[in-house]
C-alpha cells in the first residue's frame, strides 16, 4: 500500500505535527508529510516543518481559508488535508 500523502492545519506549538512526524520515521504510520499550513509564521509548528523540510504556506484564516488551503494543497501531492487547529 502506499503512504498516506498528508497536506496538515496548524496554528500553534505543532505537537500533533511533532507526533506524526515521529510515528512516521519510526514506521508506525504509512504516510508522508506533503506540506503545512499555518494560520501564523510565528509558531513552533512552522519551525518543525522547516527543519523537517516540509513546505510551509502561511494562509489568514480570515481571507477565504478553504480555497486558499486547496489551491495549496493542490500545488502539492497531497491526498488529503488533516485539520489540526479545530
Amino acid at each position: 500500500m502506499q503512504p498516506l500523502r498528508l497536506a496538515v492545519l496548524l496554528s500553534g506549538s505543532g505537537r500533533t505535527l511533532d507526533n506524526l512526524l515521529e510515528r512516521i520515521t519510526s514506521g508506525h504510520l504509512a504516510a508522508t508529510i506533503e506540506l503545512v499550513v499555518s494560520s501564523r509564521e510565528d509558531v513552533r509548528g512552522v519551525r518543525i516543518a522547516e527543519a523537517a523540510g516540509i513546505p510551509v504556506s502561511v494562509v489568514s484564516p480570515h481571507e477565504g481559508l478553504p480555497w486558499r488551503i486547496s489551491a495549496t494543497r493542490s500545488s502539492t501531492r497531497a491526498r488529503g488535508v488533516l485539520p489540526i487547529w479545530w
